[in-house]
């Protein structure tokens, strides 16, 4: 075979080892069905999403290469090697059957299979049901994340979905989650009533990650509902509740061009902290409903700077917005807008500011039912000017309060 030859059966092997495939998932769920997509080859059809996984090609990316996960229980764990699409068929040819795509842990399986641990830079060893690592192009739509409550050992973190170096910063490939369910990631005894004592369950964790999330559900975790650790993300649309922390963005800073992360259009309830702005800077949190026995709507710490809180609603809190600062805290904050949010009915102070860095402006929220608007800790002298005017007060006992720290 002559030089030219060799080279022209080479790029053709290459180009069909990364012809993108469409494939099947189906175990036997639907009663007198063979598929759930009558309409894609019987070949393609397998009964787990791993078997599914492997057997598409390594180098295409999700615009056609593609898991359809027809209803059912999978008791499987799934760790992602390649760029590809899972996509529960919720909506089955000829509207036979609507149920969920369930994804439970690989424990639950005939015989009972381990996870495979993976150890994050900041999250530690985590034990997720999917975790994806290093994937430049991912997109999971329409799945329910059941993780059973169980009780981990010898693990940092549990989680529904983990993200790691996923997605190419300023390009369309990314990772995206959307349309699903995270549930029951709080450790419990068999009995389903005596906590194991380890408060380690998380919904999504995603570190270093250029990521979507939206429209999904995340409710019944011991620690965070969604927990970013850098990288730059869009977190919209999604409702979490029952937790420690509903949406937790951990030293997120990055921009592209000057735009940084977005949190924008969540509802969270029935969580200790609603948003937590942890060492985080250039962040756009606006129009979220924040409520329901949240101790803290937004707590923001750690030197935070820059971000923008806007238009939200947060009600039925301790505090609506808590700024902390100094000691285990870290540098206090500075320079945040926090504008035209509605916060109602507080226990405590609608705004708490336990030190300040100065620059943070309060201008133009409307606080109704509170015991004092706005409070402002500081230490002798005088703090650096925030700007704490104009704003609205309805039933509201004192206005504006300072102190040595925050009652």
């Amino acid at each position: 075979m002559s030089l030219v030859a060799l080279v022209l059966a080479g790029t053709f092997l290459h180009a069909e080892s990364v012809l993108a495939k469409t494939v099947v998932v189906f175990n036997g769920s639907i009663p007198g069905a063979t598929t759930c997509r009558p309409d894609i080859l019987p070949a393609s059809t397998f009964t787990t999403i791993k078997a599914a996984m492997n057997a598409l090609p390594l180098g295409a990316t999700t615009a056609g290469n593609t898991v359809l996960v027809c209803p059912g229980t999978y008791p499987e764990q799934i760790v992602i090697d390649r760029m590809l699409s899972i996509t529960g068929v919720v909506d089955v040819l000829g509207g036979s059957n609507s149920s969920e795509v369930r994804i439970v842990p690989p424990t639950l399986a005939s015989p009972p299979a381990a996870f495979v641990n993976v150890v994050f830079p900041r999250s530690g060893n985590v034990q997720a049901q999917i975790v994806a690592v290093g994937i430049d192009d991912l997109n999971l739509t329409n799945l329910t994340l059941d993780g059973n409550n169980e009780c981990p050992a010898g693990v940092d973190r549990t989680a529904g979905i983990a993200l790691l170096d996923v997605g190419i910063v300023s390009s369309t490939l990314r990772g995206t989650v959307s349309k699903s369910v995270v549930k029951k990631h709080v450790a419990m005894l068999p009995d389903g009533f005596t906590h194991c004592g380890s408060y380690l369950g998380e919904g999504i964790i995603a570190e270093n990650s250029w990521f979507t999330l939206d429209s999904n559900v995340i409710r019944g975790v011991d620690y965070g509902a969604i927990h970013q650790f850098g990288g730059i993300s869009k977190i919209n649309n999604n409702n979490a509740g029952l937790g420690y922390v509903g949406i937790w963005l951990t030293d997120v800073v990055a921009t592209y061009n000057t735009v940084g992360s977005t949190v924008s259009a969540n509802n969270v309830s029935d969580f200790s902290t609603g948003i937590y702005l942890d060492g985080s800077s250039n962040v756009l949190a606006n129009a979220n409903i924040i409520g329901n026995w949240t101790g803290d709507g937004f707590a923001v710490t750690r030197g935070a700077a820059n971000n923008i809180i806007q238009s939200n609603k947060i009600f039925d809190a301790n505090h609506g917005v808590y700024l902390n600062g100094g000691g285990a805290f870290g540098p206090p904050p500075v320079g945040n807008l926090f504008k035209s949010n509605t916060i109602i009915r507080t226990v405590y102070q609608a705004i708490a500011v336990a030190y300040s860095d100065g620059g943070n402006q309060f201008i133009s929220n409307i606080i109704n039912e509170a015991p004092v608007g706005i409070f402002v800790a500081y230490v002798s002298p005088l703090p650096p000017a925030d700007v704490l005017t104009p704003n609205t007060f309805n039933n509201v006992k004192v206005l504006n309060a300072f102190g040595s720290y925050v009652p």
